[in-house]
């Protein structure tokens, strides 16, 4: 595993107004912003090429870059015209003649995630199981704030469950996508969900990798706060 694609082009809307002034990848999380916990992790695993994918206020996360070390690794950048979605960045890599090996892979990360996640496991459990395409994957636990009613066909209610919790496999946001996989990306606006369901057409394999570690994506205000917060003994302190 020696090259990721940093997701970093989204509008973060779900984090304004902060956002207006300060693109998601660059929000601090104790003084650091997201996007250089994540290089400094992927430096500690190995990684030598990271590209960024930028869009919205791209030239500030370039500035800051560049004024950056790059800790040991190499950080060049893919420019989205137009938002490209969460796999249609990984068209560059085709479009810009980026050497691959015949069996490498390349991973993939959303640009607003923290995790103590072990991707030298990651990557040898995606070759091991000599994946086309590995989802990494979190239990997710979601509880409705109402009670579900069971109908028959009258309407008449025939039970009642209050409050129910149900529990997901869900997606992330870090792939290792390998590259006959990248054939596939069109230069255009294209998911991670599409990339799989065009994977599996293809006859790929595409496998899900559980994340035992800790994870955390900012996504809303909610987290930021949960990530700022110092506590005796949390993982965030340590990346």
């Amino acid at each position: 595993m020696k090259k990721a694609l940093i997701l970093a082009g989204g509008l973060g809307t779900r984090l304004r107004p902060l956002t207006f002034a300060v693109p998601k990848p660059l929000i601090p999380v104790r003084n650091r912003p997201i996007i250089d916990y994540i290089i400094s992790r992927l430096a500690k695993f190995g990684v030598e090429e990271i590209y960024v994918s930028l869009n919205y206020q791209a030239d500030i996360i370039r500035h800051y870059l560049a004024e950056r070390d790059g800790r040991g690794v190499k950080i060049k950048y893919f420019k989205e015209n137009s938002p490209l979605g969460t796999a249609g960045p990984l068209s560059f890599f085709n479009k810009n003649g980026v050497k691959l090996g015949k069996d490498e892979s390349v991973l993939v990360i959303n640009g607003d995630i923290l995790t103590d996640l072990n991707f030298r496991r990651f990557a040898r459990e995606h070759k091991q199981s000599e994946a086309d395409l590995t989802v990494a994957m979190i239990n997710y636990t979601h509880q409705l704030s109402f009670g579900v009613l069971e109908l028959d066909r009258a309407n008449q209610i025939t039970g009642v469950t209050e409050k129910p919790t149900f529990r997901y496999k869900a997606s992330a946001g870090i792939y290792l996508v390998s590259r006959r996989c990248l054939d596939l990306v069109p230069a255009e606006r294209f998911t991670m969900p599409e990339l799989m369901e065009e994977a599996k057409k293809q006859g790929y394999k595409v496998k899900g990798y559980i994340i035992k570690e800790h994870w955390l994506a900012i996504e809303q205000i909610k987290q930021l706060a949960e990530a700022s917060e110092a506590k005796k003994g949390d993982w965030i302190s340590k990346l």
